[in-house]
């Protein structure tokens, strides 16, 4: 065994070296200075001068954008302990949020290899395959999720966009009036439930069968889209709220976001084409860090093979 280099008994070795050498002569002096210096380095350098690849470490990086070395400090973590479900969640959102979707859907299916009865496992797989354009797997993992936690299903838009874009109208209608009793605030709740319904029932009974608000939705420019959906406004007035109160820059592109969404959505559904693939790929260019730009970038990509197939 060997002194470590805070221990008390080294440090007098050092100092009785310094001392029998300023009596001898000034090389050696100089040679013991030069250990003894060593030797302090070493006191206030960690051992482990490497941060340590934890869980915690990983998602702190995670949260800070430093994605590439979160990956690589969770991968780290996995390698010793390939058992641990947490780490395979977080890997799998690493993954996502690069836009990496195998790479995820791989931790994902880890995660549910590791707890099967894990509602939300299913769930945020369901969430990633959508995003992946695999609507009919989303939905899949959906109703296993909600089967394993009855909970979930209230509030689950994110199953009634899935039946939207699979052609399951009125099951997606269906869906949004159930999210209707979880919260009745959320036009676009309301603008769902409206484009499901127009599908089989035609625009005018739709509209007549539009949810009511309990209060105003406070985003900007919300409350137009709902006022142009029930045929009380105009798209003019869309476009003229996302001006009001002078927003920061990332608050204008999230109201441009959702702003062309809807417009394109509305144009779709009075079949005035050309308006709706304009609003539309606008919305898809206008990417911001939500589910709701998936929606839009999975339509664009419709549109465009559209376009492609018919040689436009």
């Amino acid at each position: 065994m060997t002194n470590a280099p805070g221990d008390p008994l080294v440090w007098k070795k050092v100092f009785k070296m310094l001392l029998f050498c300023s009596r001898q002569n000034a090389c050696c002096l100089a040679w013991y200075l030069a250990t003894a210096l060593a030797w302090t380095t070493r006191l206030v350098t960690p051992m482990n001068a490497q941060e340590t690849p934890t869980l915690d470490l990983a998602y702190g990086q995670f949260q800070t954008g430093r994605l590439e070395d979160a990956q690589k400090t969770v991968t780290k973590f996995i390698e010793e302990n390939a058992d641990n479900a947490s780490a395979f969640v977080l890997r799998a959102q690493i993954h996502e949020s690069r836009k990496d979707f195998s790479g995820a859907r791989s931790d994902y299916d880890r995660w549910i290899e590791l707890t099967p009865q894990e509602a939300q496992a299913w769930n945020r797989r369901g969430g990633l395959r959508f995003k992946a354009g695999d609507v009919k797997g989303s939905i899949e993992d959906f109703d296993r999720a909600i089967s394993l936690d009855e909970n979930l299903e209230r509030p689950h838009w994110q199953r009634g966009l899935s039946y939207y874009y699979d052609g399951r109208f009125a099951e997606g209608a269906k869906q949004f009036e159930l999210y209707q009793t979880y919260d009745a605030t959320d036009v676009e709740n309301v603008v769902w439930k409206f484009l499901c319904q127009a599908r089989y029932a035609g625009i005018e009974k739709s509209r007549q069968d539009m949810l009511p608000l309990e209060q105003p939705d406070q985003r900007i420019p919300m409350m137009q889209i709902d006022a142009l959906y029930r045929g009380r406004g105009s798209v003019e007035d869309v476009l003229v709220a996302l001006e009001q109160g002078n927003p920061t820059e990332r608050e204008q592109r999230h109201r441009s976001f959702y702003a062309h969404l809807y417009l394109g959505l509305y144009f779709e559904v009075l079949e005035d084409e050309e308006q709706a693939r304009q609003h539309l790929l606008e919305a898809d260019r206008l990417e911001i860090g939500h589910y709701m730009w998936y929606v839009a970038h999975l339509h664009a990509a419709r549109i465009r093979g559209r376009r492609d197939a018919s040689g436009g």
